[in-house]
């Protein structure tokens, strides 16, 4: 069985039957509970086998997910297919994204730590400073958001209430004023 058979159906990709915390979460049939093959964030059964995406993510080190989306589905496509198409899969990566830029982060105050206290006179009096001056903590000051930004944030939330505006025709809910 290849892993084009674990992640795709007839007609597409699989997203939720995916994860085993998805299908709980969207209140999925046991059956899909006990078939999907992964975990998408932190295993709450650690006697389980299936592996978390999240973990992977994380220890790859690799902010873009290539490496990660390879691993578990096979192609980078179907990786940016579910960022684009499901919320809970953008909000997910999004929240490993910032944990694994302060992970690198981390690595990297360690290594400047480490110049910092060695011999090398040339490069420790900088690194030095950098840790005294705590460089790594200082945030972008700058002022308003660019007119493009504003724009593209209005054109983000458009595009989100038409996804919502589908989703509840499709289901047959319509708002009552």
């Amino acid at each position: 069985m290849s892993i084009f058979d674990i992640t795709r159906t007839s007609n597409g990709y699989k997203t939720r039957s995916l994860f085993v915390d998805v299908c709980k979460k969207f209140f999925m049939d046991e059956e899909s509970i006990k078939n999907a093959p992964y975990w998408l964030d932190i295993k709450t059964d650690l006697k389980d086998p299936r592996p978390s995406v999240r973990d992977h993510f994380l220890v790859s080190e690799d902010p873009t997910g290539y490496e990660t989306a390879l691993k578990f589905f096979g192609c980078y496509e179907h990786w940016e297919f579910m960022y684009s198409k499901s919320d809970w899969f953008k909000e997910a990566v999004d929240t490993w994204k910032l944990e694994l830029y302060a992970r690198l982060k981390s690595k990297a105050v360690r290594k400047i730590r480490d110049i910092a206290f060695s011999d090398d006179d040339k490069q420790a009096l900088a690194a030095a400073k950098y840790l005294a001056t705590a460089e790594y903590d200082k945030v972008d000051g700058r002022g308003r958001p660019s007119a493009a930004e504003v724009k593209g944030k209005l054109k983000e939330a458009v595009k989100i209430l038409d996804a919502d505006r589908e989703d509840m025709e499709r289901i047959g809910l319509r708002l009552v004023k």
